[in-house]
């Protein structure tokens, strides 16, 4: 894979879980016209790794959060544990021709609050690390 078309965690994330059934899922922003949303952020993420010597870093570690919109706390906590069950401990997998070692939640989901959308709606987030081949 070439620079020119290195693909960003979110992206891949965005594809996984469209491979796996997700409809309407955003990437980097939440709208405000509806109750209910997944939307995928990418929040940095920790310093690349060496390996094997001191050349240049061959795994990069990029993380990304997902927030989740329901207008109920069971259904959006529900959606929530779907995605933290398909993401958690995901290891040795190719998405979108980029090889990631591994995909792990940082913690389990987490209930944010109420929030005005279009209505009112429950939103989560859930955070992840990965570790990817450059």
């Amino acid at each position: 894979m070439t620079a020119a078309s290195m693909t960003t965690v979110g992206v891949d994330i965005k594809a996984l879980l469209t491979t796996s059934g997700y409809t309407g899922l955003n990437l980097g922003f939440i709208p405000n016209t509806t109750q209910t949303s997944i939307t995928i952020f990418e929040t940095g993420g920790y310093a690349a790794e060496q390996v094997m010597g001191s050349g240049p870093a061959a795994q990069d570690r990029p993380s990304f959060q997902i927030r989740v919109r329901n207008p109920t706390y069971a259904g959006g906590m529900a959606v929530c544990h779907e995605l933290y069950t398909l993401l958690d401990s995901i290891t040795n997998a190719s998405v979108n021709d980029t090889f990631y070692q591994m995909i792990r939640a940082v913690s389990p989901p987490v209930y944010l609050g109420i929030v005005q959308s279009n209505g009112e709606a429950r939103e989560f987030s859930i955070n992840f690390q990965t570790m990817k081949n450059r």
